[in-house]
């Protein structure tokens, strides 16, 4: 009678145990989300120039440049994440004009082109908030800002008389120590195994800093700001 006694005992406590489980909830439905989602790593080429100038609208073209780095992601749900990228990228101009050169009396004028092609490498910070679209969550867009520190400038100029030659100089006196302007991007995932997926992503960083140190120092010099657009394609894990 005791072993019976013993048995509806255990049976009893099996089946509290159980009840007491159902009714407490899962502890990882209120576990935190980690602070990195996802790294991403990137490197691309770009297209840059420069804007807010007249005479650089008239003679300046975009030249290539490229963009390398690392981003940290960080989702806060299906639809909605943060993406911070730290990114080395060539921003720059170039310049070219025609002109006419009087070597002096009874010479012939010369015609030719100056050139003047100016590469800025800056170390930027860019924070974006995204926003995860599609029905699989594969395509993202985004916008919000960059901040730049100028870590190299190399300036070479081309000049056609008496023979081509040219120019190469460090010029980073004559640019701001700071970048800073907007961030706008949108980009597509394709998943490959497990947590890893490619990337692709297009961004456009819009300068709102005044760059020049010669506009800062005469204001008949017209302000510049950097503009370019990046194709970057990586892979995130």
């Amino acid at each position: 009678m005791s072993t019976f006694k013993s048995c509806v005992l255990a049976l009893s406590l099996v089946e509290s145990v159980q009840v007491l489980a159902q009714q407490t909830p899962d502890s990882r439905a209120y576990s935190p989300r980690p602070i990195i989602s996802k790294i991403e790593f990137l490197i691309g080429p770009s297209s840059v120039s420069i804007h807010g100038n007249e005479e650089f609208d008239k003679y300046g073209v975009p030249k290539l440049g490229y963009a390398a780095g690392i981003g940290f992601i960080h989702n806060f749900g299906r639809h909605l994440g943060l993406n911070a990228r730290i990114l080395w990228e060539r921003k720059g101009f170039r310049r070219s004009e025609d002109i006419t050169y009087s070597p002096g009396v009874g010479a012939s004028p010369v015609t030719g082109t100056i050139t003047n092609n100016t590469s800025n490498d800056y170390m930027t910070v860019s924070i974006l908030p995204q926003f995860i679209l599609g029905k699989l969550g594969r395509f993202n867009i985004g916008a919000g800002g960059y901040f730049g520190s100028l870590r190299r400038s190399i300036t070479t100029d081309h000049y056609f008389y008496p023979v081509p030659y040219n120019v190469t100089t460090t010029s980073k006196n004559g640019y701001d120590k700071y970048d800073a302007g907007l961030s706008f991007n949108f980009g597509y995932t394709f998943p490959f195994r497990r947590k890893v997926s490619f990337t692709i992503q297009l961004l456009n960083d819009y300068g709102l800093r005044q760059i020049s140190k010669f506009h800062n120092f005469n204001p008949d010099f017209l302000p510049i700001r950097n503009n370019g657009y990046s194709v970057l394609v990586g892979v995130n894990f």
